[in-house]
């Protein structure tokens, strides 16, 4: 299924880098939660899904941008929920 996953995800990303990396996200996922894959009648729409579902959050990302160098450099110390350093 990866050649065929690829060719969706460079099709909807259009970068060869982003879609590599969405399909391996992809895998990696289904290896994760293998025991799901038991109620999986069609391997191959499930995994579709999932690219799309990858593909969207990748465009999201890619929407949002870095973080700018002051939200890099604010001072969270005391927001709820700071772990212990």
């Amino acid at each position: 299924f990866a050649p065929a996953l690829y060719r969706a995800a460079y099709g909807m990303l259009g970068s060869a880098a982003d879609a590599e990396d969405v399909v391996h996200d992809v895998f990696v996922a289904v290896a994760k939660g293998r025991a799901r894959l038991l109620a999986v009648t069609d391997l191959r729409a499930y995994l579709f899904s999932s690219l799309r579902h990858a593909a969207a959050r990748r465009r999201t990302l890619r929407l949002a941008g870095p973080l700018s160098d002051d939200a890099r450099q604010a001072d969270v110390s005391g927001w709820p929920g700071r772990f212990p350093t």
